[in-house]
């Protein structure tokens, strides 16, 4: 129908919207066609054809029903969203793609990210993709659920807008490592115990060592035992550092690096910096064991010909 008089907007009635067209219309062939919508739907294209016939003398109003009288039909404006899922390589290197992470697709009043308050969920595939299709007009909010094995779910929320047919967004959700740390101690049983261990040992049948050298691995096939399939995580080594209660009398020990194939009794040298004679009895504790990770090196041969080859002070600072 002609845009004008014989254009009419569409009303709330019984069961949906409703438009009707009261004039007084010549005999004749007409389409019905949408002109605008909701910005949530998109505008429909179709054609109705209603025709317009003599019906007799008698009618005094002729009423003809487009589409058959059947409901005319919008759909609504839909997007999509594509994601990569990433997280912190554990050996070091450049971030890596994660399998196996479970994202949400929420509402904006959602205030807890679990799986039952999700409108979609997706798991993330082998390269680390997702994808959220046929997500409808709206705000939306994507973030994760639950984060692949070694891994925190991460924090980001991403905040989507779909307001065109069609829309295609792309998202990157980061990972980083679980971590934590490992303390051990290497003791030896003694003869008689120490009194000076008592307050914070229980066992004070027990002495210290120092120098061992300890590897860390990876359960990589979970089966609770050490086993060649294992991944070795680091390396950890102990060293003996003066206790400041000696250090202020002027004891301090000193102990070089112990080489890790060494399985001996480690011994601490004990120097005496003060200018008084120092006594000490059997079982004081006269130092502390640290145990720090040991980084092996990976020499490389052509550095480049810029690095120079001066000694101390020759970069001016």
């Amino acid at each position: 129908m002609r845009p004008g008089k014989w254009t009419r907007p569409a009303r709330y009635g019984a069961g949906g919207y409703e438009a009707s067209f009261a004039l007084d219309l010549p005999f004749g062939s007409y389409y019905v066609k949408e002109r605008t919508t909701n910005e949530a739907y998109v505008l429909s294209d179709e054609e109705y054809p209603v025709i317009f016939a003599y019906a007799g003398q008698d009618p005094a109003v002729v009423e003809i029903a487009a589409n058959e009288g059947e409901p005319i039909e919008n759909k609504l404006l839909r997007g999509r969203v594509d994601g990569v899922k990433y997280g912190e390589d554990p050996k070091g290197g450049e971030d890596v793609t994660l399998a196996g992470a479970l994202v949400g697709l929420f509402g904006t009043d959602v205030e807890e990210f679990t799986e039952g308050n999700a409108l979609l969920t997706v798991t993330t595939q082998e390269d680390g993709s997702f994808a959220f299709e046929g997500i409808p007009y709206g705000h939306w909010i994507i973030a994760e659920i639950a984060a692949p094995e070694l891994y925190t779910i991460s924090e980001e929320q991403h905040h989507v807008y779909i307001g065109v047919d069609g829309q295609h967004l792309e998202i990157r959700i980061d990972n980083t490592l679980i971590r934590g740390r490992v303390q051990v101690r290497k003791t030896e049983a003694v003869d008689e115990p120490s009194p000076v261990d008592k307050k914070e040992d229980k066992n004070t049948f027990l002495r210290f060592l120092s120098g061992e050298v300890f590897e860390l691995y990876g359960d990589t096939n979970g089966n609770k035992e050490l086993d060649q399939d294992d991944r070795l995580l680091g390396t950890l080594t102990g060293y003996v550092f003066p206790r400041s209660s000696m250090a202020a009398k002027g004891l301090v020990c000193e102990l070089p690096s112990v080489d890790s194939g060494y399985r001996g009794e480690i011994h601490a040298i004990i120097s005496n910096v003060s200018s008084k004679t120092q006594t000490l009895k059997k079982g004081a504790r006269v130092g502390q064991l640290i145990i720090t990770p040991v980084v092996i090196a990976d020499f490389v041969s052509g550095l480049g010909e810029e690095r120079g080859t001066g000694g101390f002070g020759s970069t001016g600072e």
